[in-house]
């Protein structure tokens, strides 16, 4: 079944089955293991609003951001310092997942990628509909664990 209860495929649903029998694989290896979760990559946020400003701003002249969902983006560089010292410290199972150093509405993210272009480009705050949206907005793109260092806006600044 899928996310929304349609019955249909559902793409958040396959992708949680598929890391979850990946972990657990990990897992049954027999060896010694460990494993860091992290929020989405500064690059992978970067990237679908590379995708939708090719469509949606082509199409409607804004951004289109569910200002419901709060993302964390983090740093890979933030991510590689932390999974050093994982390394040195040696297997330690399931243990703390990173995200960045702050959570921003997708609308927030939207707007400050926006900026970072000079665009004046509104963002189109619009709620994504069904099982996906609902997930989004339960808060599965944060973290509690440790954070990183680098803001959204450092790396925008960088690009």
């Amino acid at each position: 079944m899928a996310a929304d209860g349609s019955g249909g495929p559902s793409w958040t649903g396959s992708r949680r089955r598929a890391t979850r029998c990946g972990r657990q694989a990990v897992r049954a290896g027999g060896v010694p293991w460990t494993i860091l979760r992290a929020t989405q990559f500064h690059a992978f946020v970067n990237q679908a609003f590379v995708n939708q400003a090719f469509t949606a701003m082509a199409r409607l002249g804004a951004l289109v951001a569910d200002p419901g969902v709060r993302a964390q983006p983090v740093d890979v560089r933030d991510v590689a310092a932390r999974l050093v010292t994982l390394v040195e410290r040696g297997p330690g199972g399931r243990v703390e997942e990173i995200g960045g150093p702050q959570v921003l509405s997708m609308a927030e993210a939207a707007t400050q990628w926006l900026r970072a272009r000079d665009s004046r480009r509104p963002v189109l705050r619009v709620r994504v509909p069904g099982g996906p949206g609902r997930a989004f907005r339960a808060g599965h793109l944060t973290s509690e664990g440790a954070t990183g260092m680098i803001r959204w806006a450092d790396y925008l600044a960088g690009q």
